[in-house]
C-alpha cells in the first residue's frame, strides 16, 4: 500500500493510504485534519457509535510500518468520512464531507461510464464470437463431410474387395463342379 497527498481544499491537504479494496483510506490523524478537530475526538466517536460506524464499511484495520515496527491502525473509508460528518459539526466538516462525497460520486460516474463502455465492447465481442463460431462450425462441417467421404471410399473399397473375393470363390466353385 502506498500513500498519496490529496487536496481537500485550498487550505487543507491530507495524506491518504491507497488501498486495493476501498480505494482510499484516511487515518484518524488525517481525518482530524480534514474535520478540524483532535484525533482523540474521532477515536471517541468511533467507540461511542459502534452500531452506526461499522468495520469494513466505514472503517478498516490495516497493518502499517511505524518507527516501532508493524502495527495495526484504523483507517476511515470515504463512506466513513460521510458518516462521521453527521456527528462532527465544525466549519471544516461540511467541506471535508463534500470532498469525500465528490470523490464517491465522481468515482461512481467514471465507473458507470467505464462499465457502459465495457458492456458495449462485451456485446460486440459476443457478436464476433458467434460469427466466428458459425465459421468454425461450417469449417468443422466440411472437415466432417470430408472425413465421411473418406470413410465411404474405404467402405466401398472393402465392399469391392469382398465382392471380388466372393465372385472369385463362386467361379472357383463352378470350375471345380464343372471339372467333375
Amino acid at each position: 500500500m502506498s500513500t498519496k497527498k490529496v487536496e481537500v481544499n485550498e487550505e487543507t491537504t491530507i495524506e491518504v493510504l491507497v488501498d486495493g479494496d476501498f480505494g482510499m483510506l484516511i487515518s484518524n490523524e488525517q481525518a482530524a485534519i480534514g474535520f478540524g478537530i483532535e484525533p482523540g475526538t474521532i477515536r471517541w466517536r468511533k467507540n461511542e457509535s459502534v452500531n452506526e460506524l461499522l468495520e469494513n464499511k466505514h472503517w478498516v484495520s490495516r497493518e502499517v510500518s511505524t518507527a516501532g515496527g508493524k502495527q495495526s491502525a484504523n483507517f476511515w473509508t470515504l463512506r466513513g468520512i460521510l458518516r462521521l460528518q453527521v456527528y462532527i459539526q465544525t466549519p471544516e466538516s461540511s467541506e471535508f464531507g463534500a470532498w469525500a462525497e465528490g470523490i464517491i460520486f465522481d468515482s461512481t460516474a467514471v465507473n458507470q461510464s467505464g462499465r457502459s463502455e465495457l458492456l458495449k465492447k462485451e456485446a460486440g465481442l459476443k457478436r464476433k464470437i458467434t460469427a466466428k463460431q458459425t465459421e468454425v462450425d461450417e469449417i468443422q462441417a466440411v472437415i466432417d463431410l470430408n472425413d465421411l467421404k473418406a470413410q465411404m471410399t474405404d467402405v466401398k473399397t472393402k465392399l469391392r474387395s469382398m465382392d471380388s473375393t466372393f465372385i472369385s470363390g463362386i467361379l472357383k466353385t463352378w470350375d471345380e463342379a464343372l471339372k467333375k
